[in-house]
């Protein structure tokens, strides 16, 4: 007898043999499965190369991967503010590796002597840049859409939200419910006429969405097991809401404001408000304000990526450079007066501006009196300089924190020492060396200073001098030794040692100008060339060899210029941050809800709710207070004034 099979049937038979087919492929071979076994269930494929990168994708644009990337950025310049700079200070850099000869090779390897130079820090700051990108400009367009929506429906109960009040009154529903735009509207709230949204069972539903300011979805009457509305909670971070806003929890309610965090932009809700607004019901009022709160967070997070591409603008079109001057000296912008030059990547060393400066005097001032004697209280640089060439010559007082704009780059005063006035002659009589030389601190505290002198031009043989520099010259408490008392030159001291023989200046190889280099080798001490002198001293090297004159004392000022193409914008960026982050904080996001319907004896029942993201607001009271106050005076009768007794 023939089966008839149905549609049913078929697709049955159809469904066991993919999967019977399915499972042969996945699991076992038939020969090696036991009698009565089952064939193994299909494994579970795997993410695949687009699931991961999606994935991770994912996890680098949530607020918690920015915040982490800005604590390591925070994290990272640190060693840059303890540790000398090269862009800043490469005279203490070079101190530095003499005094920790072991620990500083490791440091440089790290890159810490420039740190905002190394690859480590710029994969941060990238990083960072592009976390802060797709977190914030995909939460911006969402938000533009939540403020152009309709604010939500109101819901079906009103005196279940946190903050409620319900009164009676004579006057019309109608008239009520004008009132009541007007004064919300005279509040600056936006009103819409009256939209009751209902879920499925007849109870509203709720919103939900992520901390930060994010928009809220559609219904603000989110409500726990029980029948008690909740309020706002959510994740940190501006955090998505749940795709579902109307999460219920046991019973059919509709649980509160809530979210997830991982920092990505909140639900698009305008589609789902057109669908819950089914049912018209002209018998409410919807008002919602505050989206300003939610926007000063979205301009103070744009605001931060604003600021993140302006330095990185400023580090690719700009330039930094340092140069040491000494009193009586000039400096011209080009690569040849620069002790230091970092170009960014894409500045032209070519189109540096041609301006020019003196520097005339420099003076230091220091306390003189109490425990603070020796701190230097004032420093200022009287200079002179040029924008052009042809251009009229101008002069300015350089100090600390007032740097001189020229050329579309700053200059700034960065640190001081002392240049000790030299005369060398060699063994013919011949003037082979006439110059300042600047000598390098010893100690910050009386600057005690060290320098060398070399005068490649000596005849018959290379003559070079290692001094050291007390400004202040005084005994040690046991009087053996020689020390600075005090950083201003009040007394000035240089000890002088002698070398001759050959330099290495001829040989092409780049030398310090604050080392002797060969000694021992090609360059050997005089029997005798030690010296102390005082200013106007001269001393006569032993043999013949020349001599050495102390003529006077000079400073030095080491300045840097900067040219920050980006800097103005990093400074917008900066104040607009500080005004949006302080909106976010002071506005907070405000609904209210008022219904009038006919009630029993001909009076009208009032209903109000209001619900506020974080702790309630007293204007909710003030709203039903004007508009009790405004429906009570409206309804009393004018008094006849036929029917007034007198008095």
């Amino acid at each position: 007898m023939a089966k008839t099979t149905t549609p049913d049937t078929r697709a049955d038979i159809k469904a066991d043999t993919e999967a019977g087919t399915e499972a042969a492929a996945t699991g076992a071979p038939a020969e090696r499965r036991a009698p009565g076994e089952a064939p193994e269930a299909p494994r579970p494929r795997g993410f695949g190369p687009i699931g991961w990168l999606r994935w991770g994708w994912r996890q680098l644009t949530t607020m918690r991967t920015a915040l982490i990337l800005l604590f390591l950025v925070a994290l990272g310049a640190v060693p840059g503010s303890v540790l000398p700079q090269r862009g800043q200070a490469p005279e203490r850099v070079a101190e530095y590796f003499e005094k920790h000869a072991t620990l500083a090779p490791w440091f440089d390897r790290l890159s810490l002597f420039d740190v905002f130079a190394a690859p480590w820090f710029a994969a941060i700051y990238i990083l960072l840049f592009v976390s802060l990108a797709g977190c914030v400009i995909p939460r911006a367009f969402q938000h533009y859409k939540a403020m152009r929506a309709r604010p939500p429906a109101a819901p079906r109960n009103l005196l279940r939200l946190p903050q409620s009040a319900s009164f009676e009154t004579d006057a019309e529903p109608e008239a009520v419910l004008a009132e009541a735009r007007k004064i919300l509207r005279k509040r600056r709230f936006r009103v819409d006429g009256g939209v009751t949204a209902r879920a499925p069972g007849g109870r509203s539903r709720g919103f939900s969405g992520g901390s930060g300011g994010s928009p809220p979805q559609d219904d603000a009457a989110a409500r726990a097991p029980g029948g008690r509305s909740r309020g706002f909670s959510g994740g940190s971070g501006g955090s998505p809401p749940q795709d579902d806003a109307a999460a219920r929890a046991p019973g059919g309610r509709s649980r509160g404001f809530s979210g997830r965090s991982g920092g990505s932009s909140p639900q698009d809700d305008a589609a789902a408000r057109e669908q819950l607004s089914s049912q018209v019901d002209s018998g409410a009022v919807s008002a919602e304000k505050g989206y300003l709160g939610e926007t000063g967070n979205l301009v103070f997070h744009l605001a931060l990526l604003a600021l993140l591409f302006a330095l990185g603008m400023g580090n690719v079109f700009g330039y930094r450079g340092n140069v040491v001057v000494s009193e009586g000296k000039s400096f011209a912008n080009a690569l040849s007066y620069y002790d230091q030059f970092t170009p960014g990547r894409r500045f032209d060393t070519d189109r540096l501006p041609p301006f020019s400066l003196t520097l005339d005097d420099f003076k230091a001032t220091y306390q003189t009196q109490g425990v603070q004697r020796g701190q230097a209280t004032d420093y200022q640089a009287r200079l002179r300089f040029r924008e052009t060439p042809s251009s009229p010559e101008k002069p300015y007082n350089l100090r600390v924190n007032h740097p001189l704009s020229v050329g579309g780059a700053k200059v700034y005063l960065l640190n001081h020492g002392y240049a000790p006035v030299f005369t060398v002659r060699d063994a013919k009589g011949n003037i082979a060396f006439q110059d300042s030389v600047p000598f390098l601190p010893m100690e910050q505290r009386n600057y005690t200073s060290e320098g060398v002198v070399k005068v490649p031009d000596a005849e018959p043989e290379q003559l070079a001098f290692y001094a050291i520099l007390w400004p202040t010259a005084v005994a040690d408490q046991d009087g053996k030794q020689i020390v600075s008392g005090f950083p201003a030159p009040l007394r000035p001291v240089v000890t002088i040692s002698s070398f001759k023989g050959d330099i290495g200046l001829d040989t092409g190889n780049p030398q310090s100008v604050y080392k002797l280099e060969g000694i021992g080798r090609t360059l050997h001490p005089v029997k005798g060339g030690q010296k102390l002198l005082e200013p106007g001293e001269t001393f006569t090297l032993p043999g013949g060899a020349g001599s050495i004159t102390f003529d006077g004392m000079r400073e030095w000022a080491s300045l840097s210029v900067n040219h920050d193409p980006g800097r103005m914008p990093a400074l917008v960026a900066a104040v607009l941050a500080i005004v949006a982050i302080v909106a976010s904080f002071m506005v907070r996001r405000r609904r209210v809800w008022v219904r009038a319907r006919a009630g029993e004896g001909g009076r009208t029942v009032v209903e109000a709710g209001g619900l506020t993201l974080g702790n309630p607001t007293p204007e909710f009271d003030e709203i039903v207070a004007a508009l009790r106050g405004t429906v009570v005076r409206d309804e009393r009768p004018e008094r006849d004034p036929a029917t007034e007794t007198k008095e």
